[in-house]
């Protein structure tokens, strides 16, 4: 058996922040027009995004738009249903 079946594909280290990232093809701008007067910055998914004073805190409030709108769990969420 060799490492890759092992892991399957994950890569070995990766930050769960940008593995989700990447998951769910998040970009993130800095604001302008109207949208400024929110935060400076825009991070976006698909047709959802959110807005913060920095590019964490708009990645924080798109995640909770996707967990509520979308049902996609964040890069924290701890999944207990698989422990005994």
């Amino acid at each position: 058996m060799t490492r890759s079946d092992l892991f399957g594909d994950t890569d070995e280290g990766q930050d769960p922040l940008v593995k989700w990232l990447r998951e769910n093809a998040v970009k993130t701008f800095f604001s302008e027009g109207h949208e400024k007067q929110q935060g400076q910055y825009k991070a976006v998914s698909g047709k959802h995004k959110g807005i913060g004073g920095t590019p964490e805190e708009a990645i924080l409030r798109l995640a909770a738009t996707l967990w509520v709108k979308e049902n996609i769990k964040g890069w924290d969420h701890n999944d207990t249903t698989s422990q005994n």
